[in-house]
């Protein structure tokens, strides 16, 4: 749940930067993250912010099926679109091509496009 004070639960899989600032930022005291997968290798958390606010971070290159279910299951009943943060859209004929440009600090999330 989120309130006027923050998040209670993040989740950030685009290994940005900018959005794992994003995601701590976000959270209310107490707030727990999970960051799934790798990216930037920058140095973006403060301790004494995790510390001062309590919170909770969690890290993992995979995130479980079951889970991945639950999640997506949880976004689309709330009407919540993957859209504003797919970057590119690829077919699977150009697989090689979607790996580059995904492995680029530029592209957000890239997808297959089934067809």
């Amino acid at each position: 749940m989120a309130g006027d004070d923050g998040s209670d639960l993040a989740f950030e899989t685009s290994g940005t930067t900018s959005g794992r600032r994003a995601v701590v930022q976000a959270l209310r005291r107490g707030g727990k993250a999970a960051f799934v997968g790798v990216g930037s290798d920058e140095a973006v958390i403060n301790p004494t912010e995790i510390i001062g606010r309590e919170l909770t971070l969690m890290g993992s290159y995979v995130l479980p099926l079951g889970q991945t279910y639950e999640l997506v299951d949880f976004l689309s009943n709330r009407g919540v679109s993957f859209d504003p943060i797919v970057t590119h859209r690829y077919s699977i004929d150009d697989a090689a091509e979607a790996y580059q440009v995904a492995d680029a600090p530029h592209a957000s999330k890239v997808v297959f496009r089934w067809e």
